[in-house]
């Protein structure tokens, strides 16, 4: 059984379909095109309590590494690519040539940013840190936007206060 709600994050509504295994989609809520329930009150459970809490813990700085069981499906290409993205640290960038080269196919840069673009679960595998190689930013399946303020935002909390010092995660 697929389970749904609407988160409302700072970038938006985000629609996040799940099953008792692990989030499936995340859309993001174009008010004019996709109308949906604001909430359904019926998700009471631990796994939706984890998901709504790992987003806010992200959205507001804390949060650099989401915990939540993903089931992606895709061509055993997307897979790969997806895969690769979540290898991609909290508050960096790579490129869809690097993400090519990582897999072992490296002409496949246009294939890459396509598969990119195809993530169904944008944020937690994070396509948003994923740039041309003259640092560009395009292609982002929640438009240019989203994908500027997510990688500003990660920037922003990529400093972090750990027993009195500052560190830079790298």
């Amino acid at each position: 059984m697929v389970m749904n709600f609407v988160y409302p994050s700072p970038i938006g509504l985000l629609n996040i379909f799940f099953k008792k295994k692990g989030i499936i989609k995340i859309d993001y809520v174009d008010k004019q095109r996709d109308p949906v329930n604001e909430y359904n009150k019926n998700l009471v459970s631990d796994y939706y309590n984890d998901i709504y809490e790992q987003l806010n813990a992200y959205f507001i700085g804390k949060l650099r590494s989401f915990e939540l069981p993903l089931i992606l499906t895709g061509t055993r290409f997307q897979l790969q690519v997806w895969n690769e993205l979540v290898k991609i640290p909290y508050g960096e960038k790579s490129t869809y040539k690097e993400i090519a080269e990582a897999i072992g196919n490296p002409q496949a840069v246009r294939a890459v940013g396509n598969a990119s673009r195809s993530n169904p679960i944008p944020i937690l595998v994070p396509c948003h840190r994923i740039i041309v190689s003259n640092g560009d930013l395009t292609g982002y399946n929640g438009g240019l936007n989203r994908k500027e303020w997510l990688i500003k935002h990660e920037n922003k909390y990529r400093k972090e206060e750990i027993n009195g010092q500052r560190v830079t995660f790298t």
